[in-house]
């Protein structure tokens, strides 16, 4: 089965999607912290990391999270949050 690591504080999203994603048969893993999503994927690397991007912003650490072959890192923007646009 597919390891899905969901990883933010807006748990009714990710409790949400991690009930769907468990109704089609993945795995899935919440994680409030860069730093708790970071332990579980050096222990079991996930095929799909989905990251709060608030979480990431000042820093690039998650672009050093473990995935599986052929893994995917998705950002979310939470609802309410700010979009950063280009002139």
């Amino acid at each position: 089965m597919t390891t899905i690591l969901l990883v933010g504080t807006d748990v009714p999203l990710l409790e949400g999607l991690a009930q769907t994603l468990a109704a089609v048969g993945h795995n899935t893993h919440l994680a409030a912290t860069l730093a708790e999503a970071m332990e579980f994927a050096s222990a079991d690397p996930p095929l799909v990391a989905v990251i709060d991007r608030s979480l990431i912003q000042p820093m690039g650490d998650p672009l050093r999270l473990p995935l599986s072959r052929g893994g995917a890192l998705v950002v979310y923007r939470p609802d309410g949050a700010s979009a950063r646009r280009r002139a």
